[in-house]
């Protein structure tokens, strides 16, 4: 592979291979080098245990655990971690809980939706919410408890509450309100409950009652006092004279009547108007009235109505005392459709920014519903019993529940999501935020890290390994080639000793095989073999030599395997053969590894 070949591609930054060690070098030299290159080698991942190598500040970068190093240099000089975010480092177990902070409460409808910031501390159990109905913290009452950040309180319509919160941790220990003060917060007036309330007090009220009154007809002129037809001259029918036939009692008639009123006693006072126009086709009759009153300096009012064959329509002005003492003003307007225009009937020009249809019409054949409309509002404070939205722009939206076929964007901050009849909660596991996920069915998910209690996986549809180590020096002494290894345990029938073992349950799907070991003699050198086994089937075997007392990696050695469907034992096994030096000899095995992993998908 040439020069290159221990160089590491995927990394940024190209690291050339150590150069060997020159000729010339003496005993001393040479083996303070080769010590040397050995930890530099593990420290780049060349041999031993990838879990031994060195992680670079680029790698912290990009893992997102440096936050500041991608924008300002690195200095080394500085002090404390500035830069670093150590996850754990600050959720450490407290006897006495923070005071909660961040705690809102926003009203509703009819809930009031409590939130507060979750708490950074590893021993965290739960959340306390208490409540009452003034801002008196000793006469406040547990309302709930809550292991997430969200509680919503359904207190109804039209109420309003204080409330406060502490953390609790896994001890049981209560630590201190988030405040000595209550938060407030109030539900909307119900709308249906107070509107009901308004109408029955506008409908019975006297200028309501005067609104809808019929007016009463103009008695015919022939029921006045000294008619008769046989005036002449300067009499009523000559004064009168084309008008004589219609107010003869006739079919059609015309008439005005004005009548004023002012009576004064020690005790009471009464001023009133009343105009009345009147006309009369056959069987229809339209009159227009109005009335204007003043009695005692109490009361007063003005009405303005029309009534067309029965059908009787007005607005009024009235200002009253009512039981209490308080002066209460109206203004009512009675009609089918109440409206506010600019433009007149210029349809190009005119704008008609409000309107209220009393009751259901059809207009141009198209039907109308009830209600009020409205082409632009602007309000600052609305309750809404039940609201149809075409677009909605909100800078916040607080709600007890948000049901929708689909919501895009850019962050959802919660303590839990539930798809269907699976959660996805967070907690603190030995100081470490955590996603709990509980029958989660998913088609394809990528996560970067993952704990699972109990993993059910169809057909075994995924990449998982198996792996042995063992980090300890493992050795074996004598002067005699064969011996047993002590610690070692025995060898086999073909004189292997075991250095790992891996139990696998295969699908039949590829198995690749890794492994390695460090190694050392006492003796000027030493060779033996090294091998890879499934049951007794050897999948590798090669020969080593090494000498000198420096520990030097062997391996990784990569193999595949692809078995039939079963539950298989593989093995990482060594040989050893004559020393070639004199006397007693010593051989020290050390970091040796051993892993199986399938990849079926």
């Amino acid at each position: 592979m040439g020069a290159n070949s221990n160089t590491r591609t995927n990394t940024p930054t190209q690291v050339p291979a150590l150069p060997a060690i020159p000729a010339g070098a003496s005993p001393e030299l040479r083996k303070y080098l080769e010590t040397l290159s050995q930890v530099v080698s593990i420290r780049l991942g060349r041999r031993g245990d990838p879990r031994d190598r060195a992680v670079t500040m680029r790698e912290l970068i990009d893992s997102g655990l440096a936050t500041e190093l991608a924008s300002s240099p690195f200095d080394p000089n500085r002090s404390g971690n500035v830069g670093f975010v150590q996850p754990g480092a600050s959720l450490v177990d407290l006897a006495v809980p923070p005071a909660p902070t961040g705690f809102t409460a926003n009203g509703a409808y009819s809930q009031i939706i409590l939130n507060w910031s979750y708490p950074a501390y590893s021993n965290h159990s739960h959340t306390e919410v208490h409540v009452h109905t003034s801002d008196v913290i000793g006469d406040a009452t547990l309302l709930g408890i809550q292991t997430g950040r969200v509680f919503v309180d359904p207190v109804g319509s039209g109420q309003t509450r204080y409330y406060w919160v502490r953390h609790v941790n896994t001890d049981g220990l209560a630590g201190p309100f988030n405040s000595a003060s209550g938060t407030v917060a109030a539900t909307a007036t119900d709308v249906a409950h107070q509107l009901g309330i308004l109408a029955g007090a506008i409908t019975t009220s006297e200028l309501a009652s005067s609104l809808s009154t019929p007016i009463a007809k103009i008695d015919p002129l022939a029921t006045f006092t000294g008619y008769s037809s046989t005036y002449s001259g300067n009499s009523l029918l000559t004064r009168m004279g084309a008008v004589e036939t219609t107010a003869n009692g006739a079919a059609t008639s015309a008439q005005l009547s004005s009548e004023q009123t002012t009576r004064a006693s020690a005790d009471s006072a009464l001023s009133s108007s009343i105009t009345t126009l009147q006309t009369t086709v056959g069987t229809n009759t339209a009159s227009i009235s109005t009335q204007a009153s003043s009695i005692n300096g109490l009361e007063a009012k003005y009405v303005v109505k029309i009534d067309n064959n029965g059908a009787v329509a007005g607005y009024g002005l009235a200002s009253t005392a009512n039981s209490a003492g308080n002066i209460i003003s109206e203004f009512i307007v009675n009609a089918d459709r109440f409206a506010i225009m600019r433009g007149g009937s210029n349809t190009a020009t005119a704008t008609v920014p409000f309107v209220v249809q009393a009751s259901a019409t059809t207009l141009n054949g198209e039907s109308v519903a009830a209600g009020v409309y409205m082409a632009d509002a602007f309000i600052k404070n609305g309750s809404i019993a039940s609201a149809k939205i075409g677009a909605l722009n909100a800078d916040k939206i607080t709600a007890g529940t948000i049901s929708a076929n689909r919501i895009g964007t850019n962050t959802i901050d919660a303590s839990k999501i539930r798809l269907d009849n699976s959660t996805i909660t967070s907690q603190n596991i030995g100081g470490v935020p955590t996603v709990i996920i509980k029958d989660l069915g998913v088609g394809n998910a990528k996560i970067q890290n993952l704990a699972v209690s109990t993993l059910k996986i169809q057909d075994q549809a995924v990449t998982f390994p198996v792996s042995a180590s063992t980090a300890a020096q493992r050795s074996r002494s004598s002067s005699v080639s064969g011996v047993s290894m002590g610690s070692l345990g025995s060898a086999d029938s073909n004189g292997y000793y075991t250095l790992e073992s891996v139990t696998h349950a295969a699908s039949g799907a590829p198995i690749e095989l890794i492994a390695s070991y460090i190694a050392q003699t006492s003796g000027s050198a030493f060779l033996g073999k090294v091998a890879i086994m499934r049951g007794t089937t050897f999948l590798f075997a090669s020969g080593f030599m090494y000498h000198s007392s420096n520990l030097l990696p062997y391996g990784p050695f990569l193999i595949r395997d692809t078995p039939s469907a079963g539950t298989y034992t593989y093995t990482l096994k060594i040989y050893f053969g004559a020393g070639l030096g004199q006397g007693g000899y010593q051989e020290v095995l050390e970091h040796t590894f051993l892993r199986s992993l399938e990849t079926k998908k």
